[in-house]
């Protein structure tokens, strides 16, 4: 793992809280990581792997578990994530059309050859989708609820689902983060969820967003075997601060624990979902109504 110590990490209220280390990478490298790299058992007591699977912590799934998970997806979960997506607007389709008329800019040859009178392609532009840049803080500490958080995921990926159906390109990036503890180094470890022009892996999804293992298993793994992460001490991964916005995003939904630090209640899905949806909604021009 490569480490870039240089990288000025802000805050969730784009306040610049000094440098930090980053991490850039993705799913597939964390997992061949903690494959291959021995864990210092000091750091934690080895809890990645150690802990005992159970509802409330990984919901049953281990750590063999969570990284087999994170490189198939939850299929477990899909259902009831799809479910509580929102289903409205339209999609559009691809960004240009194709037209064959008697006149226009491209000649088809094929077309030509046999004689037909419409054997000129015409391209229509079609309109430009406006782009939603999000940042997802989903470094999940261990008083917060499994059940939280996978309706919080769900949530989310409701709201993502309902603006690319409105015709709206999304882009989702994850961000596990930790930051402002006099003990602790300053870093952040980040992996894009859906790029731009990306179709929605609802499986791969549900896992990152919604599963505590993928903080709770793949981070915190991560972070136990990192030497550069040796200093962190304030509690079981690291989480200090508020959540790190890295690049610029037009959305940056906090971490789970500082929502319902300020009220929010994730138990139910119906709160899950007000509260996303009107964060987006207070954060950007998107609507959900």
């Amino acid at each position: 793992m490569h480490w870039l110590r240089e990288e000025i990490l802000k805050d969730a209220s784009r306040e610049n809280v000094g440098a930090g280390m980053v991490l850039r990478t993705d799913i597939a490298s964390v997992v061949s990581y903690l494959e291959d790299e021995e864990s210092n058992k000091d750091r934690w007591g080895f809890a990645s792997e150690t802990n005992i699977a159970s509802e409330s912590w990984d919901m049953g799934l281990g750590y063999e578990g969570a990284l087999r998970m994170a490189l198939y997806g939850w299929p477990e979960g899909r259902k009831a994530l799809v479910e509580s997506a929102a289903r409205s607007g339209k999609r559009y389709g691809d960004q240009i059309q194709i037209e064959y008329d008697i006149q226009g800019v491209i000649p088809c040859v094929p077309t030509f050859l046999s004689g037909q009178p419409e054997n000129m392609l015409q391209v229509t532009p079609q309109p430009v989708r406006p782009v939603c840049r999000v940042s997802v803080e989903f470094l999940i500490p261990g008083n917060v609820d499994a059940i939280a958080q996978a309706n919080y995921g769900a949530a989310i990926l409701g709201a993502v689902e309902s603006l690319e159906l409105q015709g709206v390109t999304v882009e989702l990036q994850g961000v596990c983060s930790s930051y402002g503890d006099s003990s602790c180094t300053n870093y952040a470890v980040t992996w894009p969820l859906k790029t731009e022009g990306q179709a929605l892996d609802i499986d791969r999804l549900a896992f990152t967003l919604g599963h505590t293992a993928s903080s709770r298993r793949l981070v915190f793994g991560l972070v136990e075997r990192c030497k550069e992460l040796a200093d962190c001490g304030n509690g079981y991964g690291c989480c200090g601060g508020g959540g790190m916005i890295l690049d610029d995003v037009d959305i940056a939904l906090p971490r789970i624990s500082n929502a319902i630090a300020n009220g929010a209640d994730f138990m139910n899905m119906e709160n899950a979902t007000k509260f996303v949806e009107g964060y987006f909604e207070a954060n950007s021009q998107f609507s959900f109504h």
